[in-house]
């Protein structure tokens, strides 16, 4: 089995440690986890890097550079490349609607507003899996929200998301092995890092 997943993001050093560039970050946890060098393929506009997970599925690993509002241009092709479909793709991406660091794997549904989903929905369908990452709203009462998305991480909020990450990334290869049910339930049952006791 092959699976794709594609974290979503802006390239650059000016958005690297961004809320809105937390499927990068979980990217490169992935790529650390299984050892998997990733490679810039300017053609293709992506970093792209392949290898084998912890229960023996090849996972292709992707981070799109053509920028948040076109991040399915690529896909096609990758799709044509690698051998997947849908039902063998996943997509990171954050989320306001969660708390930082809080995590929802599920299957399908809307875009919720989500430019990088919107464009991928126009290129491939919208029958993907989708890891969301909560990244939180605005504190500050009249901040708008792309200020709040693009804005740097402090050093504590990117702690909270590479500690969400490494949990993501213990539970996604359920998932890259055919068991969604298993990796909904431990990932969609973890509690945000520091959010305290149930």
């Amino acid at each position: 089995m092959k699976f794709m997943v594609a974290g979503l993001g802006n390239p650059g050093r000016r958005y690297e440690k961004t809320r809105h560039n937390a499927g990068f970050l979980f990217i490169d946890t992935l790529a650390d986890r299984y050892g998997i060098e990733m490679r810039r393929k300017v053609f293709d506009a992506v970093t792209i890097g392949e290898g084998v997970d912890s229960g023996g599925s090849r996972i292709v690993l992707v981070k799109p550079e053509t920028y948040m509002n076109l991040s399915g241009k690529v896909m096609p092709k990758l799709f044509r490349n690698h051998g997947v479909d849908c039902e063998h793709f996943l997509v990171i991406v954050d989320n306001m609607d969660l708390p930082l660091g809080a995590l929802r794997l599920k299957k399908g549904g809307s875009s919720a507003g989500h430019n990088g989903l919107k464009s991928i929905f126009s290129y491939v369908g919208q029958s993907f899996y989708r890891l969301y990452v909560g990244v939180g709203r605005p504190e500050t009462s009249g901040r708008d929200t792309v200020s709040h998305v693009l804005a740097p991480l402090t050093s504590d909020e990117e702690r909270v998301l590479l500690t969400s990450a490494q949990s993501a990334a213990s539970s996604l290869t359920f998932l890259f092995n055919g068991h969604y049910d298993k990796a909904c339930y431990e990932i969609n049952s973890l509690r945000a890092p520091g959010s305290g006791p149930a």
